[in-house]
Order: C-alpha cells, then structure tokens, then sequence
C-alpha cells in the first residue's frame, strides 16, 4: 500500500532500478492485511512483506517483514542496487543509521499523523502529533 511509507520506500528502489518484481497491492483501509491469506505471510498483519519463493527444492521460501531488512536484502540481491548500499564498511554504517533514524523519527510520526487523521476526533492531537513531526526530523 502506498500508504505505506515503507512501502513507498521499496517501491522507489524497485522502480528506480528497474528491478522486475511482482508487486501485489494490499488495501490497508479495508483491512486487507487481517485476512488469513494474508495473516500466513505476516503474523504481524502489516505491510510492507518481501515473499522470495524457493527456486529449489532444498530451498525454502524467504518472506521479510520489515523495511529496512527489505531494502538491504534487494540492495544485496540485485546487484545494481549496490550504490544505494555500499559494501564499504562505513558507508554501509552511515546507510544504516540513517534508516534506523527514519524508522525511529518519521515514520512513526507519520504514521501517528495519518492514524489520527483518519478519526479527526480531537484536532488539538493533530496538531501535538505534527509539532512533534516537526521536531524529529529537525536536524
């Protein structure tokens, strides 16, 4: 879904590199993630979801339930992703301490702000959300 801001962050690598994926859309809204199809892939009823099916028999199928752990596996998997996660030990450090410091500050915030705007019932928590938005990603 791209509500999703996870989502929406691994649909921008997969469509920036061009990488040949077979994205599903799942309706958050309608609750799409709290069925028993759905449910079997993440237990956790959330998107974003990484299924790799097993190639072969002694393989088994790969699923990620997590962005960043989404993002670095596509970045290793497709080798011409490797420019947005470096091999070289401290790149690859500041990589990922960005996407820990996005996890933490503003997509949580986020995803609070979008929460509470879709039951407006107290508009003065709109506002404390978006304030404290502001001030996560202040740098």
């Amino acid at each position: 879904s791209e509500l999703s801001a996870g989502c929406r962050a691994i649909l921008m690598l997969i469509r920036e590199e061009g990488v040949a994926a077979d994205v599903k859309e799942v309706d958050i809204m309608r609750g799409e993630t709290h069925t028993s199809d759905f449910g079997r892939l993440n237990a956790k009823n959330d998107v974003p979801v990484l299924l790799l099916e097993a190639r072969d028999l002694d393989e088994e199928d790969l699923i990620l339930t997590e962005t960043n752990a989404i993002l670095r596996f596509l970045c290793e998997f497709f080798p011409s992703c490797l420019h947005w996660y470096p091999r070289e030990l401290r790149h690859r450090a500041k990589v990922d301490e960005y996407l820990e410091w996005h996890c933490r500050h503003v997509r949580l915030s986020v995803s609070s702000i979008i929460a509470t705007m879709a039951c407006p019932t107290d508009i003065a928590a709109v506002r404390s959300m978006s304030t404290q938005f502001m001030v996560a990603i202040a740098i």
